[in-house]
């Protein structure tokens, strides 16, 4: 049976590995253009996806600006601009997707969080991606809970360490494992990994 993957977020590391996990094992993927800071463009390629391939059966939200902000002014604008990409789209797109039919399909959202949310060491070089990410991990056990009575399954993987290729733990290909496992077994709504 065809699944479908709505990815949002595949860039050449994580994103790409966990798009590469789910089409091996025969879950749809195809690519639409959208941009986290502008939610109409989302709204825009989820309607695409939908009116191509029907209803999906997981959505993976797999944005966070990994750019240090070096000697940007962290003022309320610019918290403002980098909560819309790495936390406010994510909910605009859970919404989106998280319909009566995703739920009777036991549909699946999933969080890509950060570690420093969860272990409450921040990486001062990327105030605005602690903030976020602690919102976004406040958002997945909110959706988790408003969710669930529908058949909808959200959950978080919540990545503790920097992501590098060739590494024995923080590899792409190794943790887009989690992502299929997540959606497998809908069990853990929150993986430290």
């Amino acid at each position: 049976m065809v699944k479908t993957l709505i990815l949002i977020g595949a860039g050449e590391g994580l994103g790409n590995a966990v798009a590469k996990e789910f089409e091996s094992l025969g879950i749809e993927v195809s690519t639409h253009t959208g941009d986290a800071s502008q939610p109409e463009t989302l709204t825009n390629a989820i309607k695409a996806i939908t009116d191509k391939w029907g209803t999906p059966d997981a959505l993976v939200y797999n944005i966070g600006v990994t750019t240090p902000e070096g000697d940007q002014v962290v003022d309320s604008d610019f918290l403002m601009k980098r909560y819309q990409i790495d936390a406010a789209s994510a909910w605009h797109s859970a919404n989106l997707v998280a319909t009566k039919e995703f739920g009777e399909k036991k549909g699946a959202i999933i969080f890509t969080g950060g570690g420093f949310a969860k272990t409450f060491q921040p990486i001062l070089q990327l105030k605005a991606l602690c903030i976020d990410k602690a919102a976004l991990n406040a958002m997945n056990i909110i959706l988790h809970e408003q969710l669930k009575p529908l058949g909808i399954f959200v959950g978080s993987v919540i990545i503790n360490g920097v992501i590098t290729k060739g590494d024995e733990k923080n590899d792409p290909s190794i943790i887009a494992k989690q992502y299929w496992k997540m959606y497998n077994e809908q069990q853990e709504y929150q993986v430290l990994y």
